[in-house]
C-alpha cells in the first residue's frame, strides 16, 4: 500500500451555534485533501462515520475544528489530537486516524491497570502512534458492550480509563488460549467482522497445525526436525530411531512441560523443563514403565514427539535464536529483530521464562567462525524466519502480521525451525532506545491496515 497520509489536528469548533454538523478547514487543506466543499462530507475515525457540511475558514492549514458534540459523539474530548487523514473521492469519505485498539487480558488495582508482560510495551505502543499521529488505547473483553468500547488510554503521564471510539484496526494480544476458545470471545468476533474492523495476530496456533502449515512445502522439509504427534506407538518408534526425543504439549509456551526422553542401554531417562534443577532425572527399566508415567501427561493435553537435534551450545548451554517478524506498510514480511538465547545452567530450553539470557547473535555466532561468515549465517536465519512467517500468514486462513521464529544452529552450520510463536514474548528483544523496532513495527501495520480498510477501490 503505497499512498499519502496527511497529518491533521483535529480540534473543537469555538462556537456557541447549535447546528452541530458543520466540520471547519482552511482552504489550503481542503484543496490538499481535494475535498469538493459543496458537498455534504463523510468523516470516518476509526469505524465511526458522522455526515458532515463543510466551511472553508480562516483556520490554522493542518487543522479541522469539529463541534463539541460531534466529539462527544465520537468519545473523544475538546483537547487537540494530532492523527492522520486521507480523503476517498470515490466514496466522498475523510478518514482519520488511525484508532489503534490493543486486545488484551489486563488486571485493575485501586483504579490502576497493569496489562501483564506486555505493560511496558503499550506504552511503547503509544509513544509509536503518538510519534506519527493516531490514538491508541488497551481494552479487554468486557470492555466492549452492545458495539462500544472502552478502555485504557495514556494521559497526562499515565494510563486512564474512559469511553472511546471504535477502533479501525486491532491487535489482538490475549494471553490465554482459553479465553480466546470462550463464547465471549467469538461473539466479539462475529461483532467486529460485522463493524468490518481488522483483528490481527488472529489466534494462538499450536506446534501441529504449525508443523502441517510448513511440511508440505518441499522446500521447508530440510529446515524442520521430524515431528509427530505423540502416542505410545510413535513415541517408541522415534526413540528407536534418534535415541534422544522431545516431548512437547501442543498449547505449551514459555518452555514450560517439555520432556527430553533418552534411551541408553535398555533404560530410559526422562527430564523435564520444569523442573527446575539438573540432576532431577527419573529413570525407567523399560518403555512400558515410562509409557504408563507419560500417559498421566497425555491426560491433560496433547504432545509432539520431536526428534533431538545436536544443536550448537554455548558453555554447555543450550543455544538457540529467536527472530522477530513483523508485515510492514507494503503487506510484505520483514524481519525486525533477533537475539541469541543461551539456557540457565540448570535447564534444557532457552526460554527466558526458564532462566535464560538474551546475547547479541553476531557475538555468539562469531565465536564458531569468522565475522563475515557469522553476518551471512544470521542473514540466512533471517530469510528463514521471514519465509516461515509468510507461508503461515498465507495458510493459516487468519490475519497475522507478528511472529516470533525460534531457529537453531547444528554442529554442521544446518539451520532448523525449532517454534514459530504466534504472540512472541515482548522481553526476547534487545532494548537500545526508548521505542524498539517491534513497537514501531505494530503501528506501522496497525497503521495500513487503519487506511486500507477503507481505502478499496481508491488506489
Amino acid at each position: 500500500m503505497s499512498v499519502s497520509l496527511t497529518p491533521i489536528t483535529i480540534a473543537a469548533l469555538k462556537t456557541f451555534q447549535n447546528d452541530h454538523k458543520y466540520m471547519h478547514i482552511s482552504q489550503s487543506l481542503a484543496k490538499h485533501l481535494k475535498i469538493n466543499t459543496d458537498l455534504p462530507l463523510n468523516i470516518k475515525i476509526g469505524s465511526t462515520v458522522e455526515l458532515v457540511h463543510v466551511r472553508i475558514e480562516a483556520i490554522e492549514t493542518n487543522h479541522i475544528h469539529l463541534s463539541s458534540h460531534i466529539l462527544q459523539q465520537w468519545k473523544l474530548d475538546s483537547a487537540p489530537f494530532q492523527l492522520l487523514a486521507r480523503f476517498l473521492r470515490n466514496q466522498n469519505t475523510l478518514v482519520i486516524g488511525p484508532v489503534i485498539g490493543i486486545l488484551t487480558d489486563y488486571k485493575e488495582k485501586n483504579g490502576e491497570a497493569n496489562f501483564r508482560s506486555i505493560h511496558s510495551f503499550c506504552l511503547e505502543l503509544h509513544q509509536a502512534a503518538a510519534d506519527i499521529g493516531g490514538i491508541l488505547y488497551v481494552f479487554k473483553l468486557q470492555d466492549f458492550v452492545n458495539g462500544e468500547v472502552s478502555g485504557y488510554i495514556f494521559k497526562d503521564d499515565q494510563w486512564i480509563k474512559t469511553s472511546l471510539p471504535l477502533p479501525g484496526v486491532i491487535y489482538n494480544r490475549l494471553h490465554s488460549r482459553k479465553l480466546e476458545g470462550s463464547h465471549q470471545f467469538q461473539t466479539f468476533r462475529e461483532t467486529i467482522n460485522e463493524l468490518n474492523i481488522p483483528l490481527f495476530n488472529d489466534r494462538f496456533l499450536a506446534k501441529d497445525d504449525v508443523h502441517e502449515l510448513l511440511y508440505p512445502e518441499e522446500h521447508m522439509q530440510a529446515y524442520i526436525p521430524e515431528s509427530a504427534v505423540a502416542d505410545k506407538q510413535t513415541i517408541k518408534d522415534f526413540l528407536d530411531l534418534y535415541e534422544c526425543i522431545y516431548l512437547k504439549p501442543v498449547t505449551g509456551s514459555q518452555g514450560r512441560s517439555i520432556l527430553r526422553v533418552q534411551y541408553s542401554d535398555g533404560v530410559i531417562y526422562s527430564e523435564a523443563s520444569t523442573a527446575g534443577k539438573r540432576g532431577s532425572v527419573r529413570e525407567f527399566k523399560d518403555y512400558n514403565h515410562f509409557n504408563r508415567f507419560f500417559s498421566h501427561y497425555l491426560t491433560k493435553q496433547s504432545y509432539i514427539v520431536q526428534r533431538a537435534l545436536s544443536l550448537k551450545t554455548f558453555e554447555n548451554r543450550q543455544l538457540d535464536f529467536r527472530i522477530l517478524c513483523h508485515k510492514n506498510y507494503q503487506n510484505i514480511w520483514k524481519a525486525t529483530s533477533a537475539v541469541a538465547r543461551i539456557s540457565a545452567e540448570d535447564q534444557f530450553v532457552s526460554n527466558l521464562a526458564r532462566g535464560g539470557e538474551m546475547v547479541k547473535p553476531l557475538k555468539i555466532l562469531s565465536i564458531y567462525t569468522d565475522h563475515k561468515q557469522a553476518v551471512q549465517q544470521l542473514s540466512l536465519m533471517k530469510e528463514l524466519a521471514v519465509e516461515v512467517s509468510s507461508i503461515i500468514d498465507q495458510k493459516s486462513g487468519g490475519l497475522f502480521a507478528e511472529l516470533g521464529i525460534d531457529i537453531g544452529l547444528d554442529e554442521e552450520g544446518k539451520l532448523w525451525i525449532i517454534e514459530a510463536n504466534v504472540k512472541p514474548s515482548k522481553n526476547t528483544e534487545e532494548q537500545t532506545s526508548k521505542v524498539r523496532p517491534s513497537a514501531r513495527a505494530v503501528i506501522e501495520y496497525c497503521l495500513s491496515m487503519a487506511f486500507r480498510q477503507t481505502a478499496k477501490g481508491e488506489e
